[in-house]
């Protein structure tokens, strides 16, 4: 199984000082065959989406990204 990993890292929760944190990383596996799949793990749970889930969350996560104009954002 060939997996690509295109994002990894500790997310900590914003709403109070000290709040709950999870390990999220996401990209792509070769696991269930007929092409690449997105896989999301969060702590220990390891999910892979069938395409028409994986996008409709790439669109939605890209729509709230250009609204709160991540989009225009130089990144390093």
């Amino acid at each position: 199984m060939g997996t690509t990993t295109y994002f990894e890292g500790t997310i900590k929760d914003q709403w109070e000082k000290g709040g709950d944190q999870v390990f999220l990383e996401a990209g792509t596996s070769g696991a269930l065959g007929n092409g690449p799949q997105l896989y999301i793990k969060i702590d220990d749970k390891f999910l892979i989406l069938d395409h028409e889930t994986a996008s409709k969350l790439c669109n939605a996560l890209a729509d709230i990204g250009t609204y709160l104009r991540y989009d225009s954002e130089q990144s390093d």
